[in-house]
């Protein structure tokens, strides 16, 4: 069994992975490009995201933090003269947890 915080660094292992091999078999002649983006609704998008953009917008982005925390809209704390920086709170970021140290191959495969 997996901790939450194992799942969800697996999660974002999988997706990352995810995402590469569908950049590389799009970038690969195997593809036919032409008749993929024909039937998508943005082909720009699609191009931009082969070629390195990131696979949701900012607003998607948006959207999806917003329904992690619906009823949190902006908890920083209120700079008063009572307030020092170390008492700040935000939720502007999402905690997705740190993978940056974590590499491919040390990833859980269950």
């Amino acid at each position: 069994m997996l901790t939450e915080e194992e799942y969800t660094i697996q999660g974002d292992l999988e997706t990352m992975n995810a995402l590469r091999e569908l950049r590389d078999y799009c970038r690969s002649p195997k593809c036919d490009a032409w008749r993929t983006m024909s039937h998508l609704q943005d082909p720009l998008r699609f191009a931009k995201f082969v070629g390195g953009s990131p696979h949701l917008s900012d607003d998607e982005v948006t959207v999806y933090e917003n329904s992690l925390y619906p009823n949190v809209v902006n908890c920083q704390a209120e700079d008063d003269s009572s307030s020092n920086d170390d008492e700040s709170i935000s939720f502007d970021e999402p905690y997705f947890g740190d993978i940056s140290s974590i590499r491919p191959e040390d990833a859980l495969i269950t």
